[in-house]
């Protein structure tokens, strides 16, 4: 028996098995639907998403983590390291503080150097509403 007949008769069996797992508990256990999950997730104290935090988040991912933005800004600050963690880490929000207004002020400076073009302006907006929202 060749490799590859070992290899695939390995992946049936491993997807015959998981199959027939779900179907057994499917048949005892029911389906359990989102409810144990919705409720694991009011548990992490989570802030609710902006409304608008889809439409500015999507231009603030397009950072390709090229450092150019750190040339525009003051030897011991890194907009580069805020741009990729605040877009991220949405938690964190209520550290920035200062940050954010340094950021915004270095916004026009950082969007004539970017490649990516990344939206700063959004950025900041997106995590001073999720501040807002964490804080409250």
């Amino acid at each position: 028996m060749s490799l590859l007949n070992v290899r695939r008769l390995h992946a049936q069996w491993v997807l015959g098995s998981a199959m027939l797992r779900k179907l057994v508990v499917y048949a005892f256990a029911g389906r359990r639907g989102a409810a144990p999950w919705l409720a694991r997730l009011a548990q992490e104290d989570l802030a609710p998403t902006p409304p608008r935090a889809f439409a500015l988040a999507a231009g603030a991912s397009r950072c390709i983590g090229c450092g150019l933005c750190d040339s525009v800004a003051e030897p011991h600050e890194s907009p580069s390291r805020l741009i990729m963690g605040m877009a991220r880490h949405p938690a964190d929000a209520p550290l920035a503080g200062a940050d954010l207004d340094r950021l915004a002020a270095l916004a026009p400076a950082i969007a004539e150097v970017c490649p990516a073009r990344v939206a700063v302006g959004d950025l900041v907006t997106l995590v001073r509403e999720n501040r807002r929202m964490l804080i409250q």
